[in-house]
């Protein structure tokens, strides 16, 4: 089934947040050059999302950042001092409830509070 562009921002989210929160810096770093820019907040991101500026190039940013923790999730995700090696763990012990779809008009003021 084909994922809407709702779904796929969505998938950068958790994407970015799980390559930021990785205990391997090499997994962020390698990101950066197709993903989301160095120094972005949580509040930025999802702002950026909402008005579809990464949607022209969210297909390659997702496929680099896929990569990225396919290479590096083995490493895990760094949280308040310590190291989950599960990211569905580590989401729910950072506190974050990622939404399905990011639509544009939609109410993200919760999720933009979470800095992890």
């Amino acid at each position: 089934m084909k994922k809407t562009i709702t779904q796929k921002r969505a998938e950068l989210l958790k994407e970015w947040i799980l390559a930021r929160h990785g205990n391997n810096e090499a997994y962020y770093d390698c990101t950066l050059y197709t993903g989301v820019p160095d120094g972005d907040t949580m509040e930025t991101v999802i702002e950026d999302l909402q008005e579809g500026w990464y949607d022209e190039e969210i297909d390659e940013m997702l496929a680099m950042y896929e990569w990225a923790r396919k290479r590096y999730e083995a490493d895990g995700y760094y949280f308040h001092g310590k190291v989950f090696y599960d990211s569905g763990v580590f989401l729910r012990v950072a506190g974050y409830k990622l939404p399905d779809r990011i639509k544009k008009n939609g109410n993200y003021n919760e999720l933009k509070k979470v800095e992890g």
